[in-house]
This record gives structure tokens, sequence and C-alpha cells, in this order.
């Protein structure tokens, strides 16, 4: 088969998708010695494929932007495809050109369902939603095969968009990380124990809730020496306005784009690990956080107890004081500390890349022999 790749989301921006990008077409690059494969990015070389049927093509032509989808098109569509995937959400206009047979992963339907997922473009907010609704919605419909990441967002994009039915399949995440256990190295700014948490501050994460649950738990433990730390990608400026109001700016540590080692001494480092989202497709700090070794709470949200498979603490998703309590029984307790990262780090080997890769390939092969 030749198979392309539309991996443009993969650049200079550190975000989910990219890692998820990176690490299952590499682990697709050990497995599979036979298929020919065509990776498009934007202007980003991509690293780690030493397999040479797998070649990189570097098209100049940014996803986000859908006047380049036709060059895009014409350039994907020389190499006279089998199969084309993409793996972020949406099919590029003019894929009809590309392969005759295509398939694209949706990772979650936040753009559709959330109403303040698009807050930061202000005035443009519906707008953008409603475009990126146009998006997801002609692309269920094109693709001959939709690919997610549990199967809780399968569920969801079923009920959302009903001309999916009978369409998707699952491939899990893995780590978006290469983890390693040894200990943690010194990261600047961050001191002494602490709580994390890793991911961006959109309003389905839920961090608002963080906030107010480790504020509880710093008032009920006047004397205490935890902080928070919170990294991810974006300037956070809603949820610093937050912690100043609570009155905890001392007790909370910002940290943007950490690169692989900043997270791995970070995860190495911490007395544990919150996700408190109101809603996820995956929920990949969770493996990691577990692939580390450190005990881990999650919201009730459905996508993260699926992950999690019993090696958490669960809150119910906008109870802060229930997290509070969770928060201080976890620094207390250490024997239950013990047991949650023992529990995760079994739990975390259910996640692989290379079991990723074996699943994908294996739709790839499904999709062609039904020609």
């Amino acid at each position: 088969m030749k198979i392309g790749l539309d991996a443009r989301s993969f650049g200079a921006t550190v975000c989910g998708v990219a890692r998820v990008t990176a690490r299952l077409i590499e682990a697709l690059s050990v497995i599979d010695r036979e298929n020919q494969y065509f990776v498009f990015t934007d202007s980003s070389p991509f690293p780690g494929l030493s397999n040479q049927n797998f070649r990189v093509v570097q098209t100049r032509c940014p996803r986000m932007n859908p006047f380049y989808d036709l060059k895009f098109a014409g350039i994907a569509g020389a190499f006279h495809l089998d199969l084309f995937h993409s793996v972020h959400s949406w099919l590029p206009f003019g894929v009809g050109r590309i392969a005759p047979r295509s398939l694209v992963t949706i990772h979650d339907m936040f753009a559709v369902t959330d109403p303040s997922f698009f807050s930061k473009y202000g005035a443009f907010s519906g707008f953008a939603r409603a475009y990126f609704s146009y998006l997801t919605a002609r692309s269920v419909k094109a693709a001959d095969m939709i690919l997610t990441v549990s199967e809780y967002s399968k569920r969801r994009i079923q009920e959302v968009m009903p001309a999916s039915v009978g369409k998707v399949g699952v491939v899990y995440n893995a780590s978006g990380m290469n983890l390693s256990r040894g200990p943690a190295g010194a990261v600047s700014g961050v001191q002494g124990k602490y709580i994390l948490y890793v991911g961006n501050c959109r309003s389905y994460k839920n961090v608002p809730t963080l906030i107010q649950a480790f504020s509880a738990y710093l008032h009920a433990n006047a004397n205490s020496d935890i902080s928070l730390v919170i990294a991810g990608n974006d300037a956070a400026s809603e949820i610093k306005k937050l912690v100043a109001e609570y009155g905890i700016a001392a007790k909370v540590i910002f940290y943007k784009d950490p690169n692989d080692k900043v997270l791995h001494d970070l995860y190495a480092g911490a007395l544990g690990f919150v996700m408190p989202s109101k809603e996820e497709g995956f929920g990949i700090p969770v493996v990691e956080a577990m692939g580390m070794g450190v005990p881990v709470i999650i919201s009730d949200a459905d996508a993260l107890t699926e992950v999690a498979g019993g090696a958490a603490l669960i809150f119910p998703k906008f109870d802060h004081e229930r997290l509070a309590g969770l928060i201080g029984q976890l620094v207390r307790d250490e024997s239950l500390r013990l047991g949650l990262a023992r529990r995760g780090l079994e739990r975390s080997k259910v996640f692989t890349w290379k079991q990723s890769a074996e699943k994908l390939l294996s739709c790839y092969v499904d999709l062609y022999s039904a020609r």
C-alpha cells in the first residue's frame, strides 16, 4: 500500500495532537517495513524515522488555512496514494483528489459541543465554532473510516454525528513523551513538594475547579508546605487572575511550554497528579503520570475513568470540596500514595504505541481490502 499521513499538526508548537502524531508515526515506522508511507508536514522536518519506506514531504501548506488545501491536495495526490489518513480531526478540502480511500482521526468533539471552547476568539467565537462544526461534519461524511482514541469518544462522536455510525474504530493513545523512571532533575522555579497538573487551561479542562480545591485544601491546612504546579502551553491568564483572587499566588507555580525533559522531571518530582477535566477524548497526562509511578486523582469524566481503569482516586467533576479532601488524603497517607503508584504503573502498561500502531495498521489493511 501507498499511505499518506497528514501530519501538518506537527510543528514548533508542542501540543497533545503533535505529540500523538510523532509517537504514533514513529511506532508505525518500527513495525511496518512493507508498505510505503508519505508523511506530509507543513514546514517542519519529522524526527525519528529511520525506516526508508517513510518519506517526509514538506508541503508549505498550513493545515489551519483552508486556502492551502487545494494546493495540498495537488501535492499529496501526485504520489498516487491508496489511502490518505488525516490524524488531526478533519479532512482537507479536495481530499477526493488525494486518494480513493480516506481516514480521519477525531480525537474529541469539544469544538462542536463546548460553547466556551473558542472563547479566546472573542466576538468571532461563534463563527469559529460553526466553522469547526462544519469541518467535522463534512469529514465524517467524506471519510471511509473514522478513528478515535477511546470507547467514550467513539460513543460521543456517534451521538453528536449520527452519520458516523458504523464507521468508527478505536486506536488508543499512549504516553506523549518517552518515559523513563529515573530520579527527578531540578526544574527552574519549582522547589519542594507539589501536586502537578499538565495541560492547557481551556474551559473543558476544568482548571478553576482545581484552583478552588487547592485553595480549600490550603485554608484547611494552613501550615502545609505543598504547592501546585500548572504546566502547559498557554498563557493561562484567566487562571492566574483566579489564583490571585483566592490569595494563593505564592503557592501556585506556572510553567509554560515544558519540553520532554522538563515534563519528565516535573512528573518524577510530583507528590501526586490531578486531572480535573469536565470532558476528555483520552487524557494522555494520566497515562504519563501513571507510567512515572505518580499517584493520580481524576474527575469522573468518562474517558478518564476508562483510561485509569481503577488505578486513580475519583471525584465528581464540579465538586471542589471533594477534590480538596482527596488532595489532603494523598498528602497525608504515604501507603495510599504507594498503592496508587503501584496500580497506576501496572495500568499504564496497557497503553503502548506499538499496540496502537499495530491496531492502526490493521485498520489500513481492512480499508484497503474493502476496495
